[in-house]
């Protein structure tokens, strides 16, 4: 019977079919558990970030729960991640010149005014990332909603919107 896996609908699907007789996909979403609260400046609710969730599966119907790849700052209140940050949209991509796995994600405060691209590092698919920090890309320009794709060895095209 495969696993039944609630999913976010900003969720994203990585494939790494380096060896096909290997290969394993990986699906990353926001967490967000707690109860719903008012956020600031008359935006809508909403619930604290817990990080990004990594779930696996070999054959695209059974799913394994590989747990948190990237989990909030809870030791830092005005850190990026902390709970009280937003953290959506997650996206990985592997960088062959690093070696390691990259994961791009919307960062922003609870009333949406940050507006930036949000980026973590980890030699794994399932993490655990590190942060490293976000900038707003394209010269300051605002990042909400954005796409990240891979042509070869580079992994840093993106294609961000408000």
């Amino acid at each position: 019977m495969p696993s039944r896996v609630a999913l976010s609908s900003h969720a994203r699907i990585l494939s790494t079919p380096t060896v096909p007789a290997t290969a394993t996909y990986y699906w990353y979403g926001e967490v967000k558990r707690g109860p719903t609260a008012p956020s600031n400046a008359g935006k809508p609710a909403r619930v604290a970030a817990t990080g990004v969730s990594c779930y696996s599966s070999k054959d695209l119907c059974e799913w394994r729960n590989e747990g948190l790849a990237l989990s909030a700052d809870t030791t830092n209140p005005n850190s990026d991640i902390s709970p009280r940050a937003v953290i959506e949209r997650p996206k990985v991509l592997y960088s062959r010149a690093n070696d390691e796995y990259v994961m791009w994600m919307h960062v922003d405060d609870a009333a949406y005014q940050y507006a930036t691209l949000g980026v973590a590092v980890s030699a794994s698919p399932s993490g655990p990332f590190t942060y490293l920090g976000s900038e707003r890309p394209h010269g300051g320009q605002e990042s909400r909603d954005f796409t990240v794709w891979q042509a070869g060895a580079y992994t840093r095209p993106l294609f961000s919107s408000t």
